[in-house]
């Protein structure tokens, strides 16, 4: 009988992973659809959703919402020497149990600090905010080296090197040892801007190139550009579309803007019952492999 409740629960557990709605595949076990998904769209047509740290899920924010009573989603504060741990976010909580079920004490430092850092004083005893902690908790920079002496400066066209910040140097040699001559333009520009005139010649401020530098919009009217002309004349996209990014060609009396820009938003709806074009979060596929596991087990237990 024993065996039998195992994977009976077990099976549940299974159950309950497959059937999560796609706002908790997507985004996580503090995330469900919402209640009513009448009238509601997507921030454009793309039901696929990707996780990670570029992550994207164009239907979350208007289909979706925070699943009540976890650590999560539960507003509550921690007390002071303990901070709210993302490891516990999928806990039962509420406001009255918040502080025992979901903070944690904060840790002493205990990193190495970076190339031109060096501990600061009483380093040991220093609480970090969180369960991880950062150079600037626990290090300074050391003034025996690039980074400690940034307040000198480089010469014109030249800039600070981060990759020398653990360099050895002094105000004399500050200039030689840390600075190094700015880049010229080498970016591509994006869809609706073009190289400026002198971009062959542009210095850049550092050691990568940013659109503002080497790049001018191009004006000529086109979708990524015309928006809030089109809109300011009425004739923009409707609530329930979104606006192209291409660099398709307009007129400037935006008479066309709506035909040759605006796409339908998906529905939440269509999201709720889409199979998603995705990668499933790591926290909702770790646990479905759990419960597979789990399941196992009992099956085993029921043959032994």
């Amino acid at each position: 009988m024993a065996n039998q409740k195992i994977l009976a629960i077990a099976f549940a557990l299974m159950v309950s992973s497959v059937n999560a709605d796609n706002c908790m595949t997507a985004l996580g076990g503090e995330f469900k659809l919402q209640t009513s998904l009448t009238a509601k769209y997507c921030e454009s047509d793309s039901l696929a959703c990707t996780t990670g740290e570029d992550g994207k899920c164009d239907c979350g924010d208007e289909c979706c919402m925070a699943v009540p009573n976890l650590c999560g989603t539960t507003t509550a504060i921690c007390e002071t020497g303990h901070y709210l741990d993302d490891g516990k976010a999928l806990v039962a909580a509420t406001a009255a149990t918040f502080k025992t079920a979901c903070c944690t004490a904060q840790k002493m430092c205990d990193i190495t600090c970076p190339a031109g850092m060096k501990d600061k004083a009483g380093k040991a005893t220093i609480k970090c905010l969180r369960g991880i902690c950062t150079s600037s908790e626990c290090c300074k920079a050391d003034d025996t080296m690039c980074l400690g002496l940034t307040g000198t400066g480089c010469d014109a066209g030249n800039y600070m090197d981060s990759s020398k910040y653990g360099v050895a140097a002094t105000s004399t040699t500050y200039k030689t040892a840390c600075c190094t001559a700015n880049k010229m333009c080498d970016i591509t520009c994006s869809a609706g801007m073009k190289n400026k005139v002198a971009y062959a010649t542009t210095k850049c401020a550092g050691s990568t190139c940013g659109f503002g530098e080497c790049c001018d919009a191009v004006t000529t009217p086109m979708c990524i550009n015309h928006a809030a002309t089109a809109t300011a004349a009425g004739k923009g996209c409707a609530a329930t579309e979104f606006p192209s990014m291409s660099v398709t060609a307009v007129k400037a009396d935006s008479s066309d803007y709506k035909t040759l820009c605006c796409t339908a938003k998906a529905t939440c709806e269509a999201f709720a019952a889409s199979k998603l074009a995705s990668s499933a979060s790591g926290a909702v596929k770790q646990q479905a492999a759990s419960f597979a596991m789990l399941a196992v087990a009992g099956l085993v237990a029921v043959a032994m």
